[in-house]
């Protein structure tokens, strides 16, 4: 008796080298070009983010994903400046109530 485990496997299981079929790659199909956030872009952004407009409306104003205006803001760290911006606004509409 053997220590190593043998299986015996029939002759029809087996597949013969030319039945296995060959990986090829894809070819790369076109990438979109980034689009760069420019200063200004992200300033309206937060402009936008602090009057409480939903990305689905601010991606149609850029032409953007709405993902892509959400990932701009995290990626950015611009939850600071948006909460301070309508801090602001805030503040500002409460003076003008007086």
């Amino acid at each position: 008796m053997s220590i190593v485990f043998r299986p015996a496997i029939p002759i029809s299981f087996r597949q013969k080298e030319s039945f296995i079929p060959s990986v090829t790659k894809s070819p790369v199909t076109n990438k979109r070009p980034a689009k760069l956030w420019t200063t200004s872009t992200l300033a309206a952004l937060v402009e936008l983010r602090a009057l409480a407009v939903p990305y689905n409306e601010i991606g149609l104003f850029f032409e953007r994903r709405p993902a892509d205006c959400a990932g701009a803001v995290n990626r950015h760290s611009l939850q600071l400046a948006i909460r301070n911006k309508r801090k602001a606004l805030i503040q500002e509409a409460k003076e003008q109530n007086k």
